[in-house]
């Protein structure tokens, strides 16, 4: 199915296809415009400021794990859907959706690392932190890509946690927040790394898997 505006009309399943298609492929080389990075580029900046210390909570880097993670989730899926429309290139997108179904793996993975809600297992603060922003990522890739997601948080700042004094059963300093948010970080890294290395695997596979569509 496909949703727009206005009333129904009769869309051909083949071209709408390949228009996500070649869009998700354009999309994941988008270049930065501003502090805003999109597709590859945005991954790449994404774990630069992991790696640098940079970001390491704040609501804004939640929400962009979990837009990450849930739309990478989606292109798998979506590439096998439509993979039969074409059968010149299906091999090549079936390959493309088994890294990106590997690439939501690990992906959820950092997902629980910084909960949208809560402390979870990287315990980055409560849930009412909401002036921090992490390195976004547009919506690059299949549906996701998301995506595509529109546009991300800004790039660049790292989470500001709000005055006031610690939440119950939270301690400032060594042992508290700050040492929990260090650690989810440290485990992240890795992560982030092989899930940025699985994309552009799926990106390439991509890439040959377009090139073969019919015109």
């Amino acid at each position: 199915d496909v949703l727009s505006l206005g009333p129904a009309r009769p869309v051909d399943p083949v071209a709408a296809a390949r228009r996500v298609l070649e869009f998700a492929v354009a999309e994941a080389h988008r270049p930065a415009e501003g502090r805003y990075h999109y597709g590859l580029d945005g991954y790449r900046h994404w774990l630069e400021e992991m790696e640098a210390g940079r970001v390491s909570r704040g609501f804004g880097l939640r929400v962009v794990v979990g837009a990450v993670a849930e739309r990478r989730a989606q292109a798998g899926p979506y590439l096998r859907q439509v993979a039969p429309l074409f059968p010149a290139a299906a091999s090549g997108l079936e390959e493309a959706a088994a890294l990106y179904e590997a690439e939501a793996e690990v992906l959820s993975q950092v997902a629980v690392l910084f909960p949208l809600m809560g402390r979870g297992g990287g315990g980055q603060g409560r849930p009412d932190d909401r002036r921090g922003a992490a390195p976004g990522q547009g919506q690059a890739g299949p549906p996701d890509a998301g995506q595509r997601p529109s546009a991300a948080p800004p790039a660049g700042t790292a989470g500001q946690r709000p005055g006031g004094p610690p939440a119950a059963g939270e301690q400032r300093g060594a042992g508290g927040w700050q040492s929990r948010s260090a650690e989810a970080r440290r485990q992240a890294v890795p992560l982030i790394r092989q899930a940025m290395e699985l994309e552009e695997q799926a990106v390439a596979r991509l890439e040959q898997a377009v090139a073969r569509l019919p015109k």
